[in-house]
């Protein structure tokens, strides 16, 4: 065939060939039955809604009743009957008959239910790899982030991410102004050169009339993410704002207060927080239980202490947390107890407390600490990857460019 080859051609070309191949085997009818009867492998992907099920959405293709259970009877197979909206599974079948069943709970993550020769299914576990892709992207400000973010192809994801590794620095709601400019390098997950994912932002620019503002991703030693100045300030604040989701805040921070259960003028140096019954508690920031238990006016009570001398406290507990004791360490966020309305108390509600050496101060104003920075110890580590990936911020224009191994080594396909 030449370039002059027309379709016609090709099309004649390609019957010669099927003929051929008929005639290298005896003409026989047993032959052309076969032929004729060869069995054809029928695949579909389906984008799961909701509402959807895996047997509505097989019994769509043809697949029976029986066959699902069946399906559903491999020990593994409970996951096909928690398949989310957004997520992904691909069908192959034969005559009705189901050969093959991949449920995509992630665009990385794949769950093969295959029919043997045995006549039942087996079940294997796939995990994808994906190529990382580094990427830049700059960001002039002209209204908002979201808009001005949209124009050059950022996604909600890496736009929230940014507004999260900036929240304690820059207010989006005010600060931002026409002309500001935002540079950032993020990752992008790719398995046959189509993007599946987005990974975290690495490292992220901030500038505004003659303020710049850098941070970096960087992973300590013991395996916690964050991100960083260029110094190694975290970025972070070292406590929550507020421990629990509330309805609304019943007592603020004052001197005078009428007491709800004694009826005397009394200071109420905390805020109480109103909420149901049960509602989870949240420790504010990284410390030590120094004391659980039931105190008199607190009723169930925790107490715990952080550094810069800070301890908070959580009144009124209905219950602890499960197998917390003194002496325990506790993460920012960690759930420590629930609402309730033991000791003095009206109704269900967190009494919280925030203390610098030993003075209670009003936890909605107070200025809080950010958290630890990088350890003497790491620093020389931290700096040498910080100045890597400020390097590409400044140097690299706007685009995709390698992922070379400095890189890689912290990059969030390694460590989370």
């Amino acid at each position: 065939m030449n370039k002059s080859t027309n379709p016609i051609q090709i099309i004649l070309y390609s019957l010669l060939l099927f003929s051929l191949s008929l005639l290298s085997q005896p003409l026989t009818v047993k032959n052309l039955e076969n032929i004729t009867k060869r069995k054809i492998i029928q695949k579909k992907t389906i984008c799961i809604k909701q509402g959807d099920t895996i047997f509505s959405l097989l019994q769509h293709v043809g697949i029976s009743y029986n066959t699902v259970q069946d399906l559903l009877k491999v020990p593994q197979g409970n996951q096909l009957t928690k398949i989310k909206p957004g997520s992904f599974i691909v069908v192959k079948w034969i005559d009705s008959k189901l050969q093959e069943v991949r449920y995509y709970s992630t665009p990385l993550t794949c769950s093969l239910f295959a029919y043997t020769d045995k006549k039942h299914f087996v079940y294997r576990k796939i995990e994808l790899t994906p190529a990382t892709r580094l990427i830049k992207k700059n960001i002039t400000i002209e209204n908002s982030l979201f808009v001005s973010g949209k124009k050059v192809g950022l996604d909600d994801k890496v736009l929230l991410d940014l507004m999260k590794i900036f929240d304690s620095c820059i207010n989006f709601a005010f600060d931002l102004r026409r002309n500001d400019f935002f540079s950032i390098v993020y990752e992008e997950y790719y398995i046959k050169n189509k993007k599946v994912a987005t990974g975290s932002i690495l490292a992220a620019r901030f500038k505004s009339k003659g303020r710049t503002l850098n941070a970096v991703r960087y992973v300590t030693k013991n395996g916690q993410s964050g991100y960083y100045s260029t110094d190694g300030q975290s970025l972070e604040p070292g406590f929550l704002r507020t421990p629990v989701e509330y309805s609304h805040i019943s007592s603020g921070f004052t001197d005078k207060r009428l007491h709800p259960v004694f009826g005397i003028i009394k200071p109420h140096r905390a805020i109480d927080y109103a909420a149901p019954m049960n509602t989870p508690v949240k420790v504010t920031g990284n410390g030590t239980i120094s004391f659980i238990g039931y105190q008199r006016g607190y009723g169930k009570v925790i107490f715990v202490s952080h550094s810069h001398k800070i301890t908070t406290v959580y009144a009124h507990l209905n219950r602890y947390g499960a197998q917390l004791k003194q002496g325990m360490h506790v993460k920012r966020g960690d759930i420590i107890g629930y609402v309730g309305m033991t000791g003095s108390a009206t109704g269900p509600h967190l009494h919280y407390e925030f203390r610098i050496n030993g003075v209670q101060k009003n936890p909605l104003t107070i200025k809080l600490p950010y958290a630890e920075k990088i350890s003497t110890q790491e620093m020389p580590s931290f700096l040498n990857h910080s100045q890597l990936l400020l390097t590409k911020l400044t140097g690299e224009s706007a685009g995709q460019f390698a992922l070379n191994e400095q890189t890689r080594q912290y990059s969030t396909d390694k460590k989370t």
